[in-house]
């Protein structure tokens, strides 16, 4: 009988922090901490590395360029072909992002940081409106 009892009173603790967590926080609080995404800062070498990988998982057929089929959006494929043949080759992959990368850094550091990114709208994410504190 002591060893239940003993689980009971050492589960408490946790039971009532649980409980705590939820206390004082009215549905918006709670809606916006389960879309909360940490800021990141993203150098501009890391994301051109990131580029080459993703080129490369693109590129389907392997035939060393992307074609507007292998796209989600076909039409970043004719946004990145610079040459017009119809095909996104490495370089004018990389070279097209890297332009949207620093179209993107705001203040030219070389690192495009998560608040950039929103603002910028080149990263299928749109601007948010400032948010006011809740009363």
């Amino acid at each position: 009988m002591h060893s239940c009892i003993g689980g009971t009173m050492r589960a408490l603790p946790l039971l009532l922090l649980l409980a705590l967590a939820g206390c004082g926080q009215n549905d918006d609080q709670r809606a916006e901490a389960l879309d909360f995404e940490p800021p990141t800062n993203m150098p501009r070498t890391d994301y051109r590395a990131a580029l080459d990988k993703r080129f490369f998982r693109l590129d389907r057929n392997g035939n060393g360029a992307i074609e507007a089929a292998e796209f989600r959006r076909p039409g970043r494929a004719v946004e990145l072909d610079a040459d017009k043949d119809g095909q996104v080759t490495r370089t004018e992959f990389v070279d097209g992002n890297l332009k949207r990368f620093d179209r993107a850094d705001a203040n030219h550091d070389g690192v495009m940081s998560s608040a950039e990114r929103d603002a910028s709208g080149l990263f299928g994410r749109r601007p948010q409106p400032a948010k006011t504190p809740a009363a």
